[in-house]
């Protein structure tokens, strides 16, 4: 019996060097869970913080895109004006060519008949001034009869 009891003793002794232990365990594993709280909380902020990071800077640039599309849409209308523009310009200007071309055509062929003119008038007068110096000479030779 005496060996039981000094058994029944020793489990004693066994039993509350395991409590012990059990409640340093227990602290400890408190301890854990506790930082393991806080280390999914801190990472539950820090993954917040970069999915709103995220979307600010996802909305900037969704923002910026839209800012350069209507400005290139700005520029490429105003380039569309210009050429539209240059046309109507070019249209004139070849317009006024042919007219030109016309009247220098026209001009040449006023010429040709001013020319063709002065030459029937330069004809006429020589007639006339030889009619009349033949006129004069029959009345010379009237007068001297």
């Amino acid at each position: 019996m005496r060996l039981q009891k000094e058994r029944i003793a020793e489990l004693v002794v066994d039993n509350d060097t395991l409590q012990a232990k059990l409640t340093d365990v227990n602290f400890n594993t408190n301890d854990v869970i506790g930082y393991l709280k806080r280390s999914v909380e801190d990472k539950d902020s820090e993954i917040a913080r970069l999915e709103d990071s995220e979307r600010r800077v996802r909305l900037e640039g969704e923002n910026a895109l839209k800012t350069e599309h209507d400005r290139h849409r700005s520029i490429e209308e105003g380039l569309r004006n210009e050429i539209a523009m240059v046309k109507a310009e070019n249209h004139i200007m070849n317009t006024q060519l042919g007219n030109q071309h016309r009247m220098q055509l026209e001009m040449g062929e006023m010429a040709e008949k001013m020319t063709a003119m002065r030459r029937t008038l330069d004809d006429q007068e020589a007639e006339l001034k030889r009619k009349a110096a033949d006129e004069s000479t029959v009345a010379l030779v009237a007068e001297n009869k």
